[in-house]
């Protein structure tokens, strides 16, 4: 990342010779941390122009120092957001109904393959509008495989908060409200509980294993696992080569009306106090909007989504699976409200608790609620 950002910035400096361009990085790894530090830096009068950070950031960010409406100022230099980017990828950076940043990253959830030992067991690859019975129907399949020297090849689907997040979102359900501030009535919703009941049972059947394993698509890949709920980002690990032995698909869903997916978005907003708004749209515009060569190998480490980057590769399969997946992305636990990451690593082992003991999930997801929204709402 740093090395394509000084790319791009020696590029723009020389099109631009009255123009320096200054990188701040940081350390921080909490919402509270990160904005902190930003306001710090904006304290001491060194205010950037640009900020790029997660989706979960974005309230905690804007609260207290502000971005300038990307939307309005967009207009003014004659360009067309919706053009670049996906409606509901660009409704994750609303705030009061103004954008204030745009999407530079996004991860959704796909489901990687070993094509190889789909094809020797006869199993056709899956297309876009598969359903997670078919993702079940696949898992047995591979594990009652008795040609494997481990007597069944294992598919992973890891028991993690955004892998949960996105089957609820998949069966029409969410972890939160719209507004974030209320987690009872959703996450222990029928469609939240039906989905978490579905993965429960196929836990306990020793149809899916829940726990991740270091570096899962190079074991996809070798044939050690067979199928693998992933982050799209995941797939970066491997190499061109490797890939040739993978499949990659987007995300199955319970119904065709509830295609929705998880996915981590990181966005690019310009603070409201830059003194340089329309050279830092110019900027953003040529790092995360146009297409050139400095785009597209940003593209190629998940940090350009836009339309007319990735529409040039749409035959490579996996760009393919991505340009599928990225209008399903919808907003969800950390996206609606980033105080959630201050009570993660609690919920994260509830949730195992209530599957890996094969609790109630109703009334298991009850108590969870319960005690997050407390935490969710005091930062109202």
């Amino acid at each position: 990342m740093t090395e394509l950002y000084n790319r791009a910035k020696e590029k723009f400096e020389a099109s631009h010779s009255d123009v320096s361009i200054q990188f701040i990085t940081t350390n921080a790894i909490s919402n509270t941390s990160i904005t902190n530090e930003l306001k710090a830096v904006i304290d001491a009068g060194k205010s950037p122009d640009l900020v790029l950070f997660g989706s979960a950031v974005l309230p905690s960010i804007v609260g207290k120092n502000g971005f300038i409406d990307i939307e309005q100022l967009a207009k003014i230099n004659g360009t067309d957001l919706n053009e670049f980017f996906d409606t509901n990828l660009l409704g994750n950076f609303k705030y009061e109904d103004k954008l204030f940043a745009i999407p530079v990253g996004a991860t959704p959830i796909v489901v990687m393959y070993n094509k190889k030992i789909f094809s020797s067991l006869g199993i056709s690859e899956p297309k876009s509008d598969w359903s997670w019975d078919n993702f079940a129907e696949i898992a047995k399949r591979l594990k009652n495989d008795t040609s494997s020297s481990k007597n069944g090849v294992t598919t992973i689907f890891p028991l993690t908060n955004h892998h949960l997040s996105s089957l609820v979102l998949s069966n029409g359900g969410s972890f939160l409200s719209p507004d974030g501030l209320t987690m009872q009535g959703y996450l222990d919703s029928d469609s939240s509980v039906s989905a978490i009941e579905w993965y429960s049972k196929m836990v306990h059947e020793g149809i899916v294993q829940p726990k991740y394993i270091t570096n899962t698509p190079i074991e996809v890949e070798k044939g050690t696992v067979g199928m693998y709920v992933s982050k799209y980002n995941e797939l970066s690990l491997l190499t061109d080569q490797q890939k040739e032995n993978m499949g990659v698909v987007v995300q199955p869903s319970f119904s065709q009306r509830t295609k929705s997916i998880h996915g981590s978005i990181t966005g690019m907003g310009i603070l409201k106090d830059s003194k340089n708004a329309d050279l830092a749209f110019e900027f953003m515009k040529f790092v995360t909007m146009d297409s050139n060569e400095i785009t597209t190998d940003l593209f190629k480490s998940s940090y350009n989504i836009s339309k007319s980057v990735y529409s040039a590769m749409k035959k490579d399969q996996f760009i393919s699976v991505l340009m599928e997946s990225l209008p399903l992305i919808k907003n969800d636990i950390y996206g609606r409200n980033p105080y959630l990451m201050n009570i993660q690593t609690d919920i994260q082992k509830k949730l195992e608790q209530t599957i890996l003991q094969n609790q109630d999930i109703k009334s298991s997801l009850t108590e969870v609620a319960k005690s997050a929204e407390p935490e969710l709402k005091k930062n109202k």
